[in-house]
């Protein structure tokens, strides 16, 4: 009986310890997101609205994790911020919005003009199918991607966000991100 009661209290703590130990997932985003943060991105959290048609219909949200790169602000601009370039776009399984091509819907847009539609319909056509969303603001153009794919590195999607940045006319403030 004494040792049933000592390999129970044996499993009972060793159980727990393997509990704690974060699961082989939890280790390769941990990984992605230190490499990420190493090579100049900024890691967030976003939430959006699910696109797939179960997340239109019960219209649900996500939290998500948004990459991005931070954008050089004109401190002698004297703009308000109702005045700046703003967007988000999500992919969709459902009907695509104005101006975009198939696949993609405005989630929110300000102060988009014709010329930022024309090169964002050219942009999204390259754009690959693990990319999920395209944030742009004053402060940062940023991305929701499948974490979990072998097919994007880190590289392309800084790339990808040089390009986004360069479409919209923005400036990164640190630009070897997208170059190293």
């Amino acid at each position: 009986m004494d040792l049933l009661i000592a390999i129970c209290s044996s499993l009972l703590v060793i159980g727990a310890f393997l509990w704690l130990k974060p699961s082989k997932r939890d280790q390769h985003l941990a990984q992605l997101r230190s490499s990420a943060i190493a090579q100049g991105f900024l890691i967030g959290s976003i939430k959006l609205p699910d696109t797939s048609e179960y997340g239109r219909v019960n219209q649900r949200n996500s939290i998500e994790t948004l990459y991005r790169l931070a954008l050089e602000v004109d401190p002698q601009a004297n703009d308000s911020p109702h005045d700046r370039l703003a967007f988000t776009i999500l992919r969709t399984s459902g009907e695509s919005g104005i101006y975009l091509p198939n696949g993609w819907a405005w989630q929110q847009r300000q102060n988009v003009t014709e010329t930022h539609y024309q090169r964002l319909a050219q942009r999204l056509a390259k754009v690959p199918e693990e990319v999920t969303a395209l944030v742009v603001n004053d402060a940062f153009v940023g991305l929701v991607w499948n974490e979990n794919t072998k097919e994007v590195s880190l590289q392309q999607l800084a790339e990808l966000l040089s390009q986004l940045a360069a479409d919209c006319d923005l400036v990164l403030i640190n630009p070897l991100a997208a170059t190293s």
